[in-house]
């Protein structure tokens, strides 16, 4: 048999340079985890809380306090920045004439079956049908004729209403009498009222947290009903229109950027969302309705649609006032509002501010807030109030306006505008300078936001 190759006994031992190598690679993860060690120990260290154990609010105070810091180098929403944002999208090919593609509806089919829901009485689901094929096509003038021939049997006073009757007095003698109660019951619920001012009020324990549980559900699938595809952008305010290089991208008869423009500009914008429900359209919300009536007086019949209002980490909305400055108060405007919190949980942030007054209201769920917003016979700016920015988590709130006159018809869904550039259901972002400030606050609507 071959016999078997000797090795030789100096080519099995490492060489020297082998040994040193190793060595230096033992070296250096001793060092590595050395400095690993110390860096863990130097951020829990950091991270402590001086009066407990738990890391996880300081990490979220740091955290906060980097997303303030992005915020104050975030250009703000003026004029100049959306010409910037308009160059820019024409400097990338967008073409602002561009329009969505539509899928066509059945309206033979559709038109069809709402005149039979009016024969049969059924004006709920018949409203709903129009509102419907006014969405695809607003200028279908048979659709727009039989709906607002229901409106004229529902509202015979119009849409501005009548002043025969109207709540101001009671609403004050209500919530009067109700403050210098220690408490009271409405629909089983045990309820106390506390004045802060003459005109603003705080009323806990409004809404059970099933309740505010459930609004915050409606609101959400709404807001995802609606988000299939990117909002028209408004600009509401002269400063905006002035500019020829963004008045010359309007919808004609519009403050709204046309639809492409408007895709490119939502993308680089924040802002609050609302969705509206209105008479009749959820039980629930229905209920709550004639709640307020019994605990402050303000008539049902006064009210506008109930808006559900949701304000995500780093939103806010700046000082206004929900009345028009140099209105009357027999005007068609807001001459009270009434929100609700609907959560707490996880919330840092949106106070609800009256900057004039110097007054804050945290967030509690469940609880209201009420106040006058006139002076006599005008708007009353010492009510000027803003919701402050978000720092974590999500602001939720209910809200209602009331206007002087009786008219319900303020609390019926609007019909889709006339404006071919519009997809249809597409939602609405309205940007405004507040009380002519420097900044914007820009809202998302479900429903076209601006009368008319």
């Amino acid at each position: 048999m071959p016999k078997a190759r000797k090795t030789s006994r100096l080519s099995r031992l490492p060489s020297a340079r082998t040994k040193q190598n190793k060595s230096n690679a033992t070296v250096a993860l001793a060092i590595a985890a050395t400095v690993g060690l110390l860096l863990v120990l130097l951020l829990q260290w950091y991270w402590r809380d001086p009066n407990s154990n738990d890391s996880e609010e300081r990490l979220n105070t740091l955290q906060t306090d980097q997303e303030e810091k992005r915020k104050q180098h975030h250009r703000k929403l003026t004029p100049e920045w959306i010409e910037e944002l308009i160059e820019s999208a024409l400097k990338e090919g967008i073409s602002p004439m561009s329009r969505a593609s539509v899928e066509p509806i059945d309206r033979e089919a559709t038109l069809k079956k709402a005149r039979k829901f009016v024969k049969e009485h059924k004006l709920k689901e018949a409203k709903f049908l129009y509102r419907h094929l006014l969405e695809y096509d607003p200028f279908d003038k048979e659709a727009a004729g039989e709906i607002k021939a229901i409106y004229r049997k529902q509202y015979p006073e119009g849409p501005q209403g009548t002043t025969t009757k109207n709540f101001t007095d009671n609403f004050f003698k209500v919530v009067d009498r109700r403050a210098k109660e220690e408490n009271f019951v409405v629909n089983e619920r045990p309820m106390t009222i506390k004045t802060i001012r003459p005109n603003l009020f705080v009323i806990d324990n409004f809404l059970s947290d099933d309740e505010c549980d459930e609004l915050i559900r409606l609101h959400d699938d709404i807001v995802r009903n609606r988000s299939t595809s990117p909002p028209l952008v408004c600009l509401q305010n002269d400063r905006f229109v002035e500019k020829s290089t963004i008045a010359s991208h309007l919808i004609d008869g519009t403050c709204c950027l046309r639809p492409a423009l408007s895709d490119y500009v939502s993308a680089h914008l924040n802002w609050s969302h609302s969705t509206s429900v209105c008479r009749h359209e959820n039980e629930l919300v229905d209920r709550i309705e004639m709640r307020i009536e019994r605990a402050t007086g303000l008539g049902h019949r006064h009210a506008r649609d109930t808006q559900l209002l949701s304000y995500a980490k780093g939103v806010s909305y700046n000082d206004h006032t929900d009345c028009f400055y140099r209105h009357h108060v027999t005007d068609n405007d807001k001459t009270a509002t009434f929100l609700t919190y609907l959560n707490d949980d996880g919330l840092d942030g949106g106070d609800t501010v009256f900057s004039r007054l110097k007054i804050g209201v945290k967030p509690q769920k469940g609880m209201a807030v009420v106040f006058y917003n006139f002076r006599g016979n005008e708007c009353n700016i010492d009510m000027m109030h803003r919701s402050s920015v978000v720092h974590r988590g999500r602001k939720t709130i209910l809200q209602k306006w009331y206007s002087y006159p009786d008219a319900p018809f303020l609390n019926e869904r609007v019909v889709a505008p006339k404006i071919k550039e519009r997809r249809p259901y597409q939602a609405t972002v309205s940007c405004d300078y507040i009380l002519g400030g420097g900044e914007s606050s820009c809202r998302w609507y479900e429903i076209w936001p601006f009368p008319g």
